[in-house]
């Protein structure tokens, strides 16, 4: 019998944690990851109520409500400290940058008793936050570079981002998703289509680019009169967005979904799939979305173009660009055979570079303490 394969009898406990419970890909990532290894590990997931902490509940995951910020420090050291000194090898994997700080905090004391693996999901710095989160991110990210014994990075970019101030372990594992069966049809030219379906899938914040989406679909509507756009997906800018559909004149067109609970099924409905990021991870949408081989137009940022090659298995358009997005959908919906070539190779994709089982596997090793 191998080490390995004692580990696992044993179930070894692991205790994942995270500041935010919205339904944003770092919270996807989680849920995925939990249901795929529940059986082997001895698993408590703490987190904010929230989407993240219903969906784990559902499927029978113990989870500990918790903020983990300053507020919250003396009842989650009480916690750590309890499950450290009771569990022999136990594994804390927390994600996100601002949920490692918190954690390190409340346990410093304690990681030389436990491994500590930190899973990040952007760049320590991208062009976004604030100029207070710009100043005070390198000097965190040096804190927890200290303490971790090992990183977890979805992305290349993020991976050379955290490397900037370690020289600990980073392992690259990229964001995937399971397999889904029921991939869509491409069976007939868009042209000859009724109605052209476009749609973007994201939270409804400034990093998703909605405005741009919207400004695009009043070209390819003055375009292609049959068209209609969904905006799947919820969040603090539907109001704003509402607004600018109004003033664009695309309230018959537009439709606004709100949250959905498994938005694959109206993502198998669409004919392409916008997301207009102005920066980004590597979003889980894009990859479920592609793994059905529905095509996608995506911008060129953050881990993005790591997953799709210009007109080979998605589009590639500039980020803040309505008309390029336009120029992308007009450019599928005149190449039935491209449009075709990018849905077969979107699958393929997801099935080989970015496969799950085989991630998840990756991820396993990792916890159990096996050199890659």
């Amino acid at each position: 019998m191998t080490g390995d394969e004692i580990i696992i009898q044993k179930r070894r406990r692991l205790i994942m944690l995270i500041s935010t419970s919205e339904a944003g890909g770092a919270q996807v990532y989680i849920v995925n990851l939990v249901k795929a290894i529940n059986d082997i590990y001895n698993i408590t997931v703490i987190c904010p109520d929230g989407y993240m902490k219903d969906r784990l509940l559902e499927n029978n995951i113990e989870v500990v409500t918790s903020g983990i910020s300053v507020k919250d420090i003396i009842s989650l050291r009480a916690y750590l400290k309890k499950e450290i000194v009771n569990n022999e090898n136990i594994v804390i994997n927390t994600h996100l940058l601002g949920t490692t700080f918190w954690t390190l905090l409340s346990i410093s004391f304690l990681t030389n008793k436990c491994r500590f693996i930190s899973t990040l999901h952007q760049p320590i710095i991208y062009d976004k936050i604030s100029k207070l989160k710009k100043m005070c991110f390198p000097s965190i990210a040096k804190f927890v570079s200290k303490r971790t014994d090992e990183f977890i990075v979805v992305s290349k970019e993020i991976k050379d981002s955290i490397l900037q101030y370690t020289n600990r372990t980073a392992y690259y594992i990229p964001n995937s998703v399971p397999d889904i069966k029921d991939k869509r049809k491409i069976d007939i030219p868009l042209k000859e289509k009724q109605l052209l379906k476009v749609g973007i899938v994201g939270r409804l914040t400034h990093q998703k680019g909605h405005q741009y989406f919207l400004d695009a679909a009043k070209l390819i509507r003055d375009t292609i009169f049959n068209s209609n756009f969904y905006i799947i997906g919820d969040g603090e800018l539907r109001g704003q967005l509402e607004e600018q559909t109004k003033k664009l004149k695309l309230q018959k067109n537009v439709t606004f979904t709100g949250f959905l609970t498994n938005p694959i099924q109206i993502i198998r409905e669409m004919d392409i799939i916008v997301f207009s990021s102005v920066f980004e991870g590597t979003p889980l949408a894009m990859l479920e979305t592609m793994s059905i081989g529905v095509p996608v137009v995506a911008t060129a940022v953050g881990g993005i173009p790591q997953v799709l090659q210009n007109k080979v298995n998605g589009i590639l358009v500039k980020p803040l660009d309505a008309k390029e997005i336009y120029n992308a959908v007009i450019c599928l919906f005149e190449d039935f055979e491209l449009y075709k070539a990018i849905s077969k190779k979107s699958i393929e994709t997801m099935q080989t570079t970015y496969n799950y089982i085989r991630n998840i596997s990756i991820y396993k090793r990792i916890i159990n303490g096996v050199d890659e």
